[in-house]
């Protein structure tokens, strides 16, 4: 988030060529056409967020007294399915995880349905092995207990081993394997999931959050509550975890079942 907050503002200040406090709802409907014309909606819609929170906070420190972000509206974005991990090329998947880390990371990504950022940032003390049970901190800074398969479980202690017999000394749930054994980052698991998905010979784009969208296609298809699958996500509400699922056809067809006269 930091991230994308600075580069957002370092285009901001080169674009505009006044004080701050006499930019209006126009310059920013400009400044974005030109420094972002080749944005997808839901691209857009991030970067007009980010100013409205930068304007917000402006105002909000007596910087500015009018926002001109008030009346900048959201483009509109298509409505798409947001697509999971097919069963078939999960077993494909499984096959070709070569090492026992990836073994270990391909099986807590899909049975906690946890974001990226929450396994990188994910701890060793935080895990309950009676329970099978990892805390982890989502959104917002806001704690939440997770839960992984019996398979995560195993390939977990089988890890933990391999590593701890290699030296690799650290609290991190998952660690880089070279010097300093830093935490493992987004940009590596990603880097992992996407080679196991090529090795599989699957043809569409696999990361770890359509692993994530994986986990609450399995959870619904196999009637888990909504209200159930928002809390193990963490979900402000269930309308978001709404937006995560895509129904089984089968499902559909025997749900209809109960009310076709």
């Amino acid at each position: 988030t930091r991230y994308n907050y600075t580069l957002l503002l370092k285009r901001l200040d080169g674009h505009f060529n006044k004080p701050i406090s006499t930019i209006t709802t126009m310059d920013l409907r400009m400044f974005l056409a030109s420094e972002y014309k080749d944005n997808q909606p839901n691209s857009l819609n991030s970067k007009i967020s980010l100013l409205k929170a930068f304007f917000i906070w402006l105002q909000d420190e007596g910087y500015i007294v009018q926002n001109p972000t008030k009346n900048l509206q959201q483009a509109k974005e298509p409505y798409r399915r947001r697509g999971h991990v097919a069963p078939i090329d999960v077993e494909k998947m499984r096959e070709e995880c070569k090492s026992v880390r990836d073994k270990a990371l391909f099986e807590v990504l899909l049975s906690t349905g946890c974001r990226v950022s929450e396994i990188t940032d994910a701890t060793l003390d935080k895990i309950d092995w009676q329970n099978n049970s990892i805390e982890v901190i989502g959104k917002g800074d806001k704690e939440r207990m997770v839960y992984f398969s019996t398979r995560a479980r195993l390939f977990l202690i089988n890890y933990i081993s391999d590593r701890e017999r290699s030296g690799i000394l650290s609290n991190s749930l998952f660690a880089a394997s070279k010097r300093p054994y830093l935490r493992l980052g987004r940009r590596s698991i990603e880097r992992i999931i996407g080679d196991i998905a090529e090795r599989a010979g699957i043809s569409y784009s696999v990361f770890p959050h359509l692993m994530r969208h994986t986990f609450a296609t399995t959870g619904v298809n196999q009637d888990v509550p909504v209200h159930i699958l928002q809390k193990l996500m963490g979900h402000s509400s269930p309308g978001v975890t709404e937006k995560y699922y895509d129904l089984n056809d089968i499902n559909i067809k025997q749900e209809y079942r109960k009310i076709a006269l």
